[in-house]
């Protein structure tokens, strides 16, 4: 998977209609709260066989953060 395409399915499960890029910060982004972590750990299991933890998540504060947690699954 290519990182643009990883962006994609981010913004899907954020439920976001503005693109995403990988600066951005999480804690500017509307959308980001306690549920769409959830969603974006569901996310990472379900396309990559990734197990994260809410605490990888909370120590997240980019958008490249979360790119990290799965950067040897992205081209």
């Amino acid at each position: 998977m290519t990182k643009d395409n990883f962006l994609v399915l981010l913004a899907e499960v954020l439920q976001r209609d503005e693109p995403l890029n990988s600066e951005m910060d999480l804690e500017e982004i509307q959308e980001y709260d306690s549920m769409s972590q959830i969603n974006i750990i569901v996310l990472i299991d379900t396309e990559f066989g990734e197990l994260v933890s809410t605490e990888d998540i909370d120590e997240c504060v980019t958008v490249q953060d979360i790119i990290n947690l799965v950067k040897s699954n992205i081209d």
